[in-house]
């Protein structure tokens, strides 16, 4: 989705915009696979950068859906995820494979 091949990261793609959080051991790759793909690069661990939870947080709104593909995310990181966004009224999608079905419309 994102053009990245390192095994370490999480892409956010909302309609408006995409982001890649990684750490330090693939800035240099992400950044030079990154180019002209619109997606942005979140350094993680750098002063500034906000998490994956405080990006959606402040970008998607209250009510909004937000679907995960379940077969390159822990059970744990979709609760922990889940618990922390609870209170801001998002509702969940985990039985969809969205790479094939962003391939289909792409």
């Amino acid at each position: 989705m994102t053009g990245f091949t390192g095994s370490a990261g999480t892409a956010i793609v909302t309609l408006t915009e995409a982001g890649l959080w990684t750490d330090g051991r693939y800035f240099i790759q992400s950044e030079n696979q990154l180019i002209n793909t619109g997606v942005t690069l979140f350094r993680m661990g750098n002063d500034g950068v906000p998490t994956v939870e405080a990006f959606l947080k402040e970008t998607i709104k209250k009510g909004a859906k937000i679907a995960f593909d379940c077969k390159v995310i822990s059970i744990e990181y979709f609760r922990g995820l889940k618990s922390t966004l609870e209170s801001s009224g998002f509702s969940y999608e985990i039985n969809e494979d969205l790479v094939d079905m962003m391939k289909k419309f792409g």
